[in-house]
């Protein structure tokens, strides 16, 4: 039983190192450096949810080597993570655009947070 159980354990143990590693990677924050070029609130109805959503579409400017100057990325932020960052801007989202920030995503690419970089 004992030679069983190390010879599984020595076959099978790259794999969960393997596993464990790419799991940890999952799970780290991203971090992106943007400029906030426009916001917009949302409101809509979801199926799925079978109720009212609200949040706010970010626009962030992002380079790309198919694209002649700059491109737009969308990310569609909560109103807890929007609340956190403009309140930092004391509720003005016209002071907030074309600020620099770092934008903070889950493993699940979601948008946790925004800070400004200055």
């Amino acid at each position: 039983m004992k030679y069983c159980t190390v010879k599984f354990f020595v076959l099978f143990c790259p794999w969960i190192l393997l596993f464990e590693v790419f799991t940890f990677m999952l799970m780290q924050d991203e971090v992106k450096r943007v400029k906030l070029v426009g916001i917009e609130p949302k409101k809509y109805f979801s199926k799925k949810q079978q109720r009212d959503v609200t949040g706010f579409n970010m626009y962030f400017d992002q380079e790309s080597e198919h694209v002649y100057g700059l491109a737009v990325k969308e990310e569609w932020v909560s109103n807890e993570v929007y609340a956190d960052f403009i309140s930092l801007f004391d509720g003005d989202p016209h002071k907030a655009l074309g600020e620099q920030v770092e934008v903070f995503y889950n493993r699940y690419r979601s948008v946790t947070k925004i800070v400004p970089c200055s």
